[in-house]
């Protein structure tokens, strides 16, 4: 799913270019090099981000396998933060602890318009209490608006997972 409003990729493996190989035209792209140093550690995501920050929002990085690497998960956190439409995020089936986990959680929390924001996947993550914790307050929290959390083959305890999806239901006030 690569397009104007999703970036996404498949496990292909982190790809090491240089920096003078991408267009410095592109504001997404001067935000990942820069957390990068200048290296592009994914080119299908890298050159799937739209010229137009607000025309992002979904990223799915389903089956990734981006784990806990700093070096892959600091530039994404980076680009999130510069969405302002970005309203769904999938990174399903990708080994993330709670550390990773927490951090784009905190991104979204922080960074994207929580208003807008509809939709997070962490499904097939060894995640666990924290995380479910801290999505709770997130979408406990006035004026946010996420109805769909997918925590499916995660270590959250489902009595938790009860009550996201519920706080997910219930009315959320501005």
């Amino acid at each position: 799913r690569v397009g104007m409003s999703i970036a996404g990729f498949s496990s292909s493996g982190l790809l090491h270019l240089q920096a003078n190989q991408a267009s410095e035209h592109n504001t997404l792209q001067k935000v990942y090099l820069e957390a990068t140093n200048g290296a592009v550690h994914d080119s299908k995501f890298f050159n799937s981000l739209p010229e137009d920050a607000t025309t992002l929002t979904v990223l799915n990085f389903s089956e990734n396998y981006i784990a806990n690497k700093e070096d892959a998960i600091n530039p994404i956190l980076k680009v999130m933060a510069h969405c302002p439409k970005l309203h769904s995020v999938d990174f399903s089936n990708n080994k993330l602890n709670n550390d990773t986990a927490l951090k784009i959680l905190n991104t979204i929390g922080q960074h994207c318009n929580r208003s807008g924001f509809r939709c997070i996947d962490f499904s097939g993550n060894p995640v666990s209490r924290p995380v479910g914790k801290a999505l709770l307050a997130l979408v406990s929290s006035p004026g946010c608006f996420v109805s769909d959390v997918s925590l499916l083959d995660t270590n959250v305890m489902h009595s938790l997972q009860a009550r996201i999806q519920q706080a997910c239901k219930g009315e959320h006030s501005n």
